[in-house]
């Protein structure tokens, strides 16, 4: 029941951030892709992978950003082979971060939480809730750089928990 409320909640915010009013100008609403590349430990805390794959394997998502808030739904799949096995993860993901500028629309930082499901091909998923701290520079109106940092609490449904820490570069390509 609480995978269900998960899914729900994750549905509700992506319909409130589709259904904004289209008369909404292009200075209030910016939307593109990101790429996010770095350490990401949580695959190799629950299944053994190679700690390694995650900084070849970036994530991606779809980047909204609506007036001072940034909206990042996303997906990540990580295939890792060797000693006749083959192992796939797949990692779904929500950030929801408060931006606030920092400096005359080049720099802003944001903060705010994001939320992960690991669908593992041995295992049972793995929740996982990052709050998220963030600076981002915007080269122009259509390109930032951003670094950030996250803690990360794990869990599954065996009742394991874990914490852990990740950073990551974040570039991010707006329409």
């Amino acid at each position: 029941m609480k995978k269900i409320r998960k899914y729900l909640v994750a549905v509700f915010i992506f319909s409130v951030v589709f259904s904004q009013d289209n008369k909404l100008t292009k200075k209030y609403i910016n939307h593109g892709m990101s790429i996010r590349i770095g350490n990401e430990s949580i695959l190799q805390i629950f299944s053994g992978f190679d700690n390694s794959t995650s900084f070849v394997n970036p994530s991606f998502s779809y980047s909204i950003r609506l007036n001072n808030y940034i909206y990042e739904p996303g997906i990540n799949h990580i295939r890792e082979w060797g000693n006749n096995q083959t192992r796939t993860a797949t990692i779904f993901g929500l950030g929801i971060f408060k931006s606030k500028n920092l400096n005359n629309n080049l720099m802003s930082r944001y903060f705010g939480l994001q939320f992960k499901t690991v669908m593992l091909t041995d295992e049972g998923p793995v929740q996982v809730i990052s709050p998220t701290y963030g600076l981002e520079y915007s080269i122009n109106a259509n390109f930032s750089i951003s670094g950030e940092a996250s803690i990360n609490y794990l869990f599954d449904d065996a009742d394991n928990k874990q914490i852990d820490t990740s950073s990551k570069i974040v570039f991010r390509f707006y329409l």
